[in-house]
């Protein structure tokens, strides 16, 4: 993580902010991914629970067991697809990202007074918007706003 005084903060973030905008078009791929993924898996669960009751409905019928198998194995070839996108988004430096929130990575700068969370979302052509670290991803605000400032705000 870059760390910088009021001084240098503003072309440590101009650098920081360039980083994050080249890695946009990967990072588009990528957490795409992830998201359509995790929707994949979503649903396949939810075929999985619709097909357990069904078979025991019917006294625990093999064919239903058959297609159990069939489905629950589609599910984990999912999440292992999941996972691998994961360990691609681990191996760039200089970003942070939650599981909880696959559509949004963050770009942290420490500056003197905090650190800085440049932030992109699914959809967005370029790292538009930012918080403090210490905010929630829902305060952001427009990156123009952190250009030409101190940085000594929070």
């Amino acid at each position: 993580m870059i760390t910088a005084k009021a001084s240098h903060a503003g072309d440590l973030l101009q650098q920081k902010l360039e980083f994050a905008n080249s890695t946009i078009v990967y990072l588009k791929v990528v957490v795409g991914e992830i998201v359509h993924q995790t929707e994949e898996h979503r649903s396949t669960r939810q075929r999985l629970e619709q097909l357990d009751v069904h078979r025991q409905l019917a006294g625990g019928d093999e064919l239903y067991s058959s297609e159990l198998r069939s489905v629950e194995l589609m599910a984990d070839e999912l999440c292992g697809r999941i996972k691998d996108c994961y360990r691609e988004l681990d191996q760039i430096e200089g970003i942070t990202f939650s599981e909880s929130e696959p559509d949004t990575i963050e770009f942290p700068l420490k500056v003197e007074t905090g650190t800085v969370h440049l932030s992109w979302r699914l959809g967005e052509d370029s790292v538009q918007f930012w918080h403090w670290g210490d905010e929630s991803k829902d305060s952001r605000r427009p990156v123009e706003l952190l250009i030409g400032s101190t940085l000594r705000e929070h």
